[in-house]
């Protein structure tokens, strides 16, 4: 699988923060809303830690998500990820540029957004075409269910392991804790602590998981 490419191709532009940015199609194949996320570099003691950004492609604005990825000592910004999504054509070099917001800008929304919905057993999550659900009270699975273009595409399954060494099987048991790392318009991760607990009835092995 070959992911887009972003990168820096300049410095700073002029008092107000721009950063031009480039995002590269590797793999010769035309792409529709393809997700791109990166980090950026801010320059040192400059912004807040909760400053707002755009992304430009010329004068239109695109749908952005941001979060913090280093906050200094003094609670400046250092590093902001980016997450957003393009067209862009095969291995094609987009230009795009992002900007620092003044306080009030309106955030531009995103034709359609990733719609969560929780509740004590379970996590649904709908990207638009793409519906899937991950349980909070059975043994854990990355998926247990989707669907696509309301079509079941997956209908449960099970995780499991068989040690090299003394050739027994751990299954993954109940999820201990379910968290969001990360949740936005565009792009979400979910952590899930649990643990993978062996046939025999031995000590169970934890483990930490991600679905985004």
């Amino acid at each position: 699988m070959h992911a887009l490419c972003c990168f820096v191709v300049a410095g700073l532009c002029g008092a107000a923060l721009e950063i031009p940015l480039a995002v590269q199609e590797p793999a010769g194949v035309t792409r529709r809303a393809a997700p791109v996320a990166s980090g950026i570099c801010l320059p040192r003691g400059r912004f807040a830690a909760d400053q707002r950004f755009g992304l430009f492609d010329g004068e239109r604005a695109m749908p952005l998500q941001t979060a913090p990825l280093v906050v200094e000592r003094d609670g400046t910004l250092r590093w902001v990820l980016l997450d957003f999504q393009t067209d862009i054509g095969a291995n094609e070099k987009k230009r795009l540029l992002l900007r620092a917001l003044p306080p009030g800008a309106p955030a531009v929304k995103p034709a359609a957004a990733v719609a969560i919905a929780e509740d004590s057993d379970v996590i649904t999550v709908s990207t638009g075409p793409l519906v899937f659900k991950v349980a909070k009270t059975k043994p854990f699975v990355p998926l247990a269910g989707a669907a696509f273009m309301g079509a079941a595409v997956v209908t449960g399954g099970a995780c499991d392991f068989v040690e090299a060494k003394s050739g027994r099987r751990f299954a993954a048991g109940v999820p201990s804790r379910v968290t969001w790392e990360y949740r936005g318009d565009l792009r979400a991760a979910l952590r899930v602590d649990g643990a993978y607990v062996p046939e025999d009835g031995g000590e169970a092995q934890p483990t930490l998981g991600f679905v985004t």
